[in-house]
């Protein structure tokens, strides 16, 4: 896939935890600037917490269902420097906000040699 937009596929495709049939759909999200240094975050780490977090979403409100983009920083050796909401829709409370960005901090990349950013684009659907 072209540049940084194969990480979206495969965060979207580990994310969304329901096929949803709704004819509604969730609203697009909004464009995003390039980062300065393309990444290939490993994100294996972070599909049971996202798990957890729906989990959590759904005994809160059992309707619960929007997209959350988490803004992953990333320092020079590899390591997560700061995770935090940068879009949001749906009805996921404050909580499971939070819950989705703590989920991106075990997250590792090869060693970019500079400060570098991804976006993690998070949806949640409850089947019908």
């Amino acid at each position: 896939m072209k540049g940084s937009r194969w990480w979206a596929r495969a965060v979207v495709a580990t994310c969304v935890l329901a096929c949803a049939c709704d004819p509604t759909p969730l609203p697009p999200l909004p464009p995003r600037p390039k980062p300065p240094i393309d990444v290939k975050p490993d994100l294996r780490p972070v599909g049971k917490d996202l798990r957890r977090c729906y989990a959590a979403a759904l005994n809160i409100d059992s309707d619960a269902e929007g997209r959350v983009v988490i803004h992953v920083e990333i320092a020079a050796d590899g390591t997560v420097v700061s995770t935090e909401p940068q879009y949001r829709s749906g009805n996921l409370s404050d909580a499971v906000v939070a819950c989705l960005a703590r989920a991106f901090r075990p997250v590792r990349v090869e060693p970019p040699g500079a400060p570098t950013w991804f976006d993690a684009p998070v949806t949640f659907r409850k089947a019908n």
